[in-house]
């Protein structure tokens, strides 16, 4: 049976399947065929996988090849494709999949046939060479996996402002979506561009923090993020919003804006004065010396984490009598 992404975790977290422990970054893998072993059992049999692999197309084996090479092989199979009649089936779609279905019928394509997989890799491949401004999907897998697999000493939030206004520009506004949840029901993802935002955010503050582009104030395109992400999908579930006021508060003091900072994490608290994390955020912008030694206040954070302890509900309330132990 699948789990949806709003079922309760099959782990007993009693959270989500979306905020557990769903996958978030990596596609699928599939379950490779089991070896073939000899009477020595010590000894595995590697040749038959390997003579396999090396006669399978993948996508980057797909990469490699010129566009005219592939037009060859795919006539090869009987798909007299062009060009122009590429441009033609993929115009009006958002991912390569349709179109695949689409060939598959128009030219009688065989399952079995040992090129089959050729044609599922051709599609993406030629849509990336010959229509790069006609955003798909995977297209926008692309960026993230680029993304996630930058190392530490690329800038991670350019990179996030780029997802974040294709997927916005592309999907959203178009197709009238009013949330994440909304978007994955519309589109099947392997990546889920709501965690990667929130995992990530960490190292937004960290880049905003450096400066090293000599921004007059480097938090404002944060912000600006935050804000634009709110707006723009107003029906996220009621934790995610939550989530993204507590970081927009947080922002502006490490901007240097405390008095604002203030007044948003005391609206977020008097609004949901049950929900925990909002105390945590705005206690920890006192209680934190590396982060902002210039307003440190253990007494202010302690007055903020007990308010919350007496208010707040649920087992989370666990993170406030853990940071009132540590003051």
């Amino acid at each position: 049976m699948k789990i949806g992404r709003n079922d309760a975790c099959p782990c007993g977290s009693g959270k989500k399947y979306k905020k557990c422990c769903i996958p978030k970054y990596d596609k699928p893998v599939a379950t490779p065929a089991p070896l073939k072993i000899h009477r020595d059992e010590d000894f595995f049999d590697m040749r038959g996988f390997k003579e396999w692999f090396d006669k399978a197309w993948t996508p980057d084996k797909v990469k490699r090849l010129s566009d005219q090479e592939i037009l060859h092989k795919l006539h090869d199979m009987h798909i007299p494709m062009t060009k122009e009649q590429f441009l033609i089936d993929i115009e009006g779609e958002v991912d390569f999949p349709p179109v695949y279905e689409l060939w598959k019928k128009r030219y009688s394509l065989p399952i079995e046939h040992k090129d089959a997989d050729l044609v599922l890799f051709a599609i993406p491949e030629l849509w990336r060479r010959w229509a790069p401004d006609q955003i798909a999907l995977f297209m926008l897998e692309d960026m993230m996996e680029a993304m996630t697999e930058s190392g530490s000493k690329t800038p991670k939030l350019p990179q996030f402002e780029t997802i974040w206004t294709t997927f916005k520009e592309r999907f959203i506004l178009p197709n009238g979506i009013r949330s994440f949840d909304e978007f994955y029901e519309r589109f099947e993802s392997f990546f889920d561009i709501e965690a990667i935002f929130f995992d990530f955010e960490g190292e937004f503050i960290l880049e905003c923090r450096a400066n090293k582009d000599g921004q007059e104030r480097p938090f404002d395109r944060l912000i600006s993020l935050y804000e634009d992400i709110l707006e723009t999908l107003p029906n996220n579930d009621l934790e995610n919003r939550l989530n993204i006021r507590r970081s927009i508060a947080e922002a502006h003091f490490y901007a240097g804006d405390y008095d604002l900072g203030e007044r948003l994490f005391e609206s977020l608290t008097t609004e949901h004065p049950t929900w925990v994390w909002g105390y945590v955020g705005w206690g920890d912008m006192y209680n934190e010396a590396s982060l902002l030694p210039s307003i440190l206040n253990k007494n202010k954070a302690e007055e903020i984490y007990r308010r919350g302890l007496g208010l707040a509900e649920g087992g989370e309330r666990e993170a406030l009598k853990e940071r009132l132990g540590d003051v």
